[in-house]
């Protein structure tokens, strides 16, 4: 009996010996499979990033300004440029009236005061409520009903009566200048609503000689066209 049971153990264990190994081969099959596939899925993955870039640009792609930014941007460059055109300006009109005051001649203002005011020393002699009565006075015929012929002396009232007549002389021109315009633009006016007035007659004729059924009508308003 022991002989035996030591052969059925014997038997019985080189039955279980390459059944062993083989469990053990189809678990490292099992991980090359898995390693394959690992290394496949990922393979995959890069060739997917690789073929689609535009989705990752567009995903990191800065966004356009929006319409507010936009106007506010424009308008900080024309308010720039209006800015640089008034400083422009300004320069200009500086140019100008500095070539404008070297051009201006003397004035008689430069002379010495007693050379521009002695004809004018005779009235430092009249009262004090002449003087503010000349003051006030807006014309040359107020100033010479103002003076008396014996305080003025010889020369002034002619001179004044000169002036006035030189003044009126010049007042009636620019009237009858002003007269004549005036004529004129009455003329021009009249001729406008002569016009005005024979072209809405046309117009009527015409309307009437297109609608009217009377060739009377219709010829007479080719007649008058």
């Amino acid at each position: 009996m022991p002989a035996g049971s030591g052969a059925a153990g014997a038997a019985l264990r080189a039955l279980l010996r390459p059944a062993i190994p083989q469990a053990s081969a189809t678990e490292e099959d099992h991980s090359l499979v898995d390693l394959s596939l690992s290394d496949s899925s990922a393979s995959l993955l890069v060739a997917e990033e690789a073929a689609s870039p535009s989705r990752h640009k567009w995903s990191v792609a800065p966004e356009e300004p929006n319409l507010e930014e936009r106007q506010l941007k424009c308008q900080q460059e024309l308010e720039k440029e209006l800015q640089q055109k008034r400083a422009e300006l300004r320069e200009k009109e500086a140019q100008l009236r500095a070539r404008t005051e070297l051009a201006e001649p003397v004035c008689q203002t430069s002379l010495p005061e007693a050379a521009l005011y002695e004809p004018f020393r005779w009235m430092e002699t009249l009262p004090k409520e002449q003087r503010s009565q000349l003051a006030r006075c807006t014309t040359p015929h107020s100033a010479m009903r103002a003076l008396a012929p014996n305080d003025a002396p010889h020369g002034v009232l002619e001179a004044l009566q000169r002036q006035t007549a030189q003044l009126m002389g010049a007042a009636l021109e620019l009237e009858e200048e002003i007269q004549k315009e005036e004529a004129q633009h009455q003329a021009q006016l009249a001729a406008i609503h002569e016009e005005h007035r024979a072209q809405k007659k046309r117009g009527k004729l015409r309307l009437l000689a297109h609608w009217a059924p009377d060739r009377v009508s219709q010829l007479q308003a080719e007649a008058v066209a």
